[in-house]
């Protein structure tokens, strides 16, 4: 059955086109987005994401550093395709990956998108290989929100975004500027990098903004994390020790300075170094009450937060090899404050922490212990294949009340690192009936507001199956179950809350052309104090007239009770973006996007309305909108140049 897979993959790879990168990317982001709760709009995980598939990992000289990147591959299935390319000499074609004992069909066609083939021992010249990308994008509402009807922000309504990234064998430098809706400055946040690869003792020098992940995320970890959703092994497994370029137009979550990693037998000493201005909310006397993380600079009170504290920080990861299948990391970091943080009364945080991953054919072993001042958090994983197509996941974590980390970014329900304790195990069985995914997690929060400790539950079941050639079948469960604190002062107490998702989704394709996308989805939410339901349902469309144009569609109807019985979907968007919208009371909501490539250039076009016809008015504050109506424009070029 393997080498009739990698037949089929070879005539399928023989086809590949740009349509099929395209097709590439928008199943990447659904995959990796449609169940994370929250509304978003993520540019870093679509980044990293976009880069892979232009820029392709070689997987015959890839390190087990480099293949980590491609999304939801684990350290297990890396060191699998290794030990393959080890033992036969290295990937002749993409279709090898369907031989590799540990890797099934899926995640084979998954991997085959994000890497590209090169002799073992070829020989890279340092000017073989080079590309640049520019991008321009621009996007504004058509509505006027109250902000700007009465000049409380400094900019006009116009959010712009502009980009150009170079990639070469040995060396990659970017540079990009953001401005938000209300903000003055075209340059508002300015971002930029210089990575330098010597292939040497001295592997890598990043100059610029960049990022540290370390271990699980307990102290280090990228803006963005695996959170829990229909991936349900990944989020555990996820353990990385690396230092990457910044290249996303958050304004949080990263270092500005230096890093470089040297490595030397099995121990990589990667020593990092950055200084940057902040944005923090100050008390009476001067001290930081707390850290601003939106980014914004656009009305009086914004603008005076704006890059008013420095952090000066420092310290170093270390990752040890002392077997094949056993990784140990250390790190340290130090972040220093130009003035005290009201809470801790300190103006300097520190952290250190230890991880391991083990990793053999039937197992995958992963923890992080971590400390600040004399209080632990620490997460231990452990996932099982016990036969093919099947596995089977644990995962304990204990984060003290205590516990602070400034970049820490964490698996858990608030993905911080403090104050929480949960047990979560997950099963996925590819089988011949179908793909099922199911995952409980319960946890406990020790200390909140007036110190009431609450707990939860959350259950979720998936099952996706392919019914035929052209249609496919997809169906959610998902149970939360939480205590929330009471809005009463006198009296306060936990009142407990449920909420319960119920979902179906049919796919259909039509001579490879057309895609239907149809979903229904229900909500029941319970409390002491209320019982409300929503629902929604949409019809989704994806039509390829031409190789060179795609144009999206989609219609949703959605009526719920209130934000209590709210929904989120995930929206296909301008590349680059990322869009989980949030659905609650009544309304519909619309949009059509359409890319065009022509030649070297990828224009895109999008507009998008919300109507709820039995409002007068939309959204709250500054972001307030007269009628009944939201809808915004948005228009994006790109360039490459190879």
């Amino acid at each position: 059955m393997k080498y009739l897979s990698a037949i089929l993959m070879t005539l399928f790879l023989m086809s590949e086109t740009v349509a099929q990168r395209d097709t590439a990317y928008e199943e990447v982001m659904s995959q990796l987005l449609e169940d994370n709760l929250g509304e978003i709009e993520e540019s870093e995980i679509a980044d990293e994401i976009e880069e892979l598939l232009d820029n392709p990992i070689d997987i015959n000289n890839a390190s087990q550093e480099e293949l980590l990147r491609i999304p939801l591959l684990d350290n297990r299935r890396a060191v699998a395709i290794i030990r393959y390319r080890k033992s036969h000499g290295g990937f002749d074609n993409k279709n090898e990956l369907f031989l590799v004992p540990e890797l099934n069909d899926k995640i084979a066609r998954w991997i085959s998108y994000f890497i590209t083939i090169a002799p073992a021992t070829e020989s890279v010249n340092i000017f073989s290989y080079s590309k640049i990308t520019l991008r321009s994008r621009i996007q504004s509402d058509l509505q006027l929100r109250r902000a700007y009807t009465e000049n409380k922000f400094a900019g006009n309504r116009l959010k712009s975004y502009n980009r150009i990234l170079y990639y070469g064998n040995y060396f990659s430098a970017g540079i990009l500027t953001d401005k938000d809706p209300g903000e003055k400055s075209y340059t508002d946040f300015i971002s930029g990098f210089i990575q330098i690869n010597t292939k040497t003792f001295l592997n890598k020098i990043i100059l610029g903004n960049y990022i540290i992940e370390a271990g699980g995320g307990l102290i280090l970890w990228s803006p963005y994390n695996y959170r829990k959703g229909s991936e349900v092994i990944i989020p555990i497994s996820n353990f990385r020790n690396r230092s990457k370029p910044y290249k996303s137009s958050g304004e949080y979550g990263y270092l500005s300075g230096a890093a470089a990693s040297l490595s030397s037998g099995i121990i990589e000493f990667t020593p990092f170094l950055s200084l940057k201005k902040i944005d923090a909310s100050l008390d009476s006397t001067g001290n930081i009450n707390s850290f601003r993380y939106d980014g914004y600079h656009r009305s009086s009170t914004e603008l005076a937060v704006n890059s008013n504290t420095k952090e000066f920080t420092y310290g170093a990861l270390i990752k040890i090899n002392p077997l094949e299948n056993l990784t140990v990391g250390l790190t340290t970091v130090a972040y220093q404050y130009d003035r005290d943080i009201a809470s801790l009364a300190l103006r300097k945080i520190q952290n250190h922490s230890i991880n391991f991953v083990y990793v053999n054919s039937l197992i995958n072993v992963n923890g992080e212990t971590a400390m600040f001042k004399n209080h632990l958090s620490s997460i231990t994983s452990i996932v099982f294949t016990p036969v093919e197509d099947m596995k089977i996941g644990f995962s304990y974590r204990n984060y003290s009340p205590g516990f602070y980390s400034v970049t820490g970014n964490s698996f858990g329900e608030n993905m911080n690192s403090k104050n929480e304790k949960g047990f979560y195990c997950s099963v996925e069985a590819n089988t011949r009936f179908g793909l099922f995914s199911v995952y409980y997690d319960i946890y406990y929060f020790p200390n909140v507001k007036n110190n009431f400790p609450s707990k939860g539950k959350d259950f979720l079941m998936t099952y996706k199956y392919k019914l035929n050639k052209t249609n496919g079948l997809y169906l959610l469960y998902k149970n939360e179950s939480s205590e929330k604190l009471s809005d009463k002062e006198t009296y306060p107490f936990l009142e407990p809350q449920s909420r319960r998702r119920y979902r179906i989704e049919l796919t259909n394709f039509f001579r490879d052309r057309i895609r239907f996308k149809t979903r229904f989805e229900y909500v029941r939410f319970f409390s002491a104090s209320k019982k409300e339901n929503g629902f929604l349902i949409y019809q989704d469309a994806r039509y390829k007239p031409f190789e060179n144009l795609t144009v999206y569609a989609r219609i949703v109807f959605f009526d719920t009770d209130s934000y209590d019985s709210r929904l989120y979907v995930y929206e296909n968007d301008l590349e680059g973006l990322l869009t989980n919208g949030l659905m609650y009371g009544e309304g519909i909501k619309w949009y059509l996007l359409i890319k065009y490539i022509i030649k070297e250039f990828s224009i895109s076009l999008k507009y998008s309305e919300l109507y709820k016809p039995f409002e007068d008015k939309l959204g709250s504050g500054y972001s307030e909108i007269g009628g009944n109506t939201d809808n915004r424009i948005s228009f994006q070029i790109d360039y490459a140049l190879k």
